[in-house]
């Protein structure tokens, strides 16, 4: 559930982060708690799954997943994404890179090109939980 604030939506609950670069990763962090969600954040895919698996295990599933195209030595957001809808089918996945290209067939419920800012995220996970 989303409200506006200052013209950008904010939200409650809880956001996956998948990104290889620390410094992306923590920025991330810091803007989707600003926007009001509760973040883990892995920098592979392996680790996104783990974080992903306990989460459903807890009955704590993640809203949304912000999900890195790119991630040098190990599994991109494309590669886990499926196992990601296995494991909890209620959870919207964005897409997020420099190098978007289309939407993969609609493996994606929001795409969100690098760089962004605040209220560009804000519109993306939007656009992601209004698809449920």
């Amino acid at each position: 559930m989303s409200k506006i604030v200052d013209g950008i939506a904010t939200f409650s609950g809880r956001a996956l982060v998948l990104d290889d670069e620390q410094i992306v990763r923590r920025m991330v962090e810091m803007l989707l708690k600003q926007l009001g969600f509760e973040v883990q954040s892995a920098g592979h895919g392996d680790e996104a799954i783990e974080l992903a698996r306990h989460a459903a295990a807890e009955n704590r599933p993640f809203q949304v997943a912000l999900l890195d195209l790119t991630i040098a030595g190990g599994r991109s957001g494309s590669e886990i994404a499926p196992d990601l809808r296995r494991i909890s089918p209620s959870t919207r996945l964005v897409a997020s890179s420099g190098y978007l290209a289309d939407n993969s067939g609609g493996r994606w419920d929001a795409t969100l090109p690098k760089p962004y800012k605040l209220a560009d995220l804000s519109a993306a996970l939007e656009r992601a939980l209004d698809k449920r």
